[in-house]
């Protein structure tokens, strides 16, 4: 059904509370989004793949959870083996990833089992509030490129294995 209200052409979408299991990845445009849980099985095939793509802006994430889902599949209790971390890295997406956009607010958004919750790259204008990244394999949140303008208030990681900020850049 969320495949169908994209295809659709809908620009504001109403998750209305509701879990949607996706089993790929999808890049949006002009969107507002809320209220409901995002979920996916797909795996990355490359670093870095995102499961929720931006890529044109004008975009509003608000109170979404977004569950990547294949990176702990048990309670997190620590660092697993360094062979696990890498084999699981390779695989595990990025919860949202913003590449080349402007004009994207996330608020009130939570992720889990994700690579980071979000990556931001040669991107302006993003706001990010009242967010948490939660059990992320490597950062809760990324900028990277020569990406600007980037805000994030009231944002919180929890079990985030790498940094809860990261700039590179």
């Amino acid at each position: 059904n969320f495949k169908k209200m994209l295809n659709d052409g809908s620009k504001y979408i109403d998750l209305v509370g509701k879990t949607y299991l996706l089993n790929e990845s999808i890049d949006i445009d002009v969107r507002i989004i809320k209220n409901g849980t995002l979920k996916t099985t797909a795996q990355a095939s490359i670093q870095n793949d995102g499961f929720i793509n931006i890529k044109t802006g004008n975009t509003i994430i608000d109170n979404v959870n977004i569950d990547c889902g294949t990176f702990m599949d048990r309670p997190f209790y620590g660092q697993p083996k360094y062979e696990e971390y890498i084999a699981l890295r390779a695989k595990t997406l990025v919860a949202l990833k913003i590449d080349g956009a402007t004009d994207v607010t996330i608020t009130n958004c939570k992720n889990s089992n994700c690579l980071n919750f979000v990556f931001i790259s040669d991107s302006s204008n993003v706001k990010i509030s009242n967010c948490e990244a939660f059990q992320t394999m490597g950062d809760g949140f990324y900028v990277t490129g020569t990406s600007h303008d980037i805000t994030c208030n009231n944002c919180i990681c929890t079990s985030c294995m790498d940094d809860c900020y990261s700039v590179n850049g």
